[in-house]
């Protein structure tokens, strides 16, 4: 009784923390494609824009075979959302350049051909690692 009891808490602890497995389904059901790896980049996290008052916006980065996809994300207390597609671009035109912190990962995603660059901060963990592991294998795919 105590353990059914304990592991409906956790199922519901993990469903109100958004856990990393929920992010690629929902992002799978909003592209309709295969998501690889999917991680929130908080964009406009900057010291000196937060300084100045400006808001950050967060975006779920899905990595898929050919593309990356950036969806709408709403973070709340009990109803966290994906929304729709920000736009997609290949993964073959990629640059990237990550740098890691204590708390954090920065992240600098340029795409040259598209004129498109993507500055923001990941969380670390599982995810995150696995969307830089799938990237970088992009990037040198270009060198071969």
């Amino acid at each position: 009784m105590a353990r059914a009891r304990n592991e409906r808490v956790a199922r519901l602890a993990g469903a109100l923390a958004g856990s990393d497995d929920w992010l690629i389904e929902v992002s799978q059901a909003r592209i309709g494609r295969p998501v690889h790896a999917a991680t929130v980049l908080t964009i406009g996290a900057g010291t000196l824009r937060g300084l100045l008052g400006g808001r950050s916006e967060q975006l779920v980065l899905a990595v898929c075979d050919e593309h990356v996809y950036l969806l709408d994300y709403r973070a709340r207390t009990f109803a966290t959302r994906v929304g729709g597609v920000v736009t997609h671009l290949p993964r073959t035109g990629l640059v990237a350049q990550w740098q890691r912190h204590r708390l954090d990962v920065k992240a600098e995603l340029s795409w040259p051909d598209e004129h498109v660059f993507v500055s923001g901060r990941a969380r670390p963990g599982a995810q995150t690692d696995l969307a830089i592991g799938l990237l970088m294998g992009s990037e040198l795919e270009r060198y071969t």
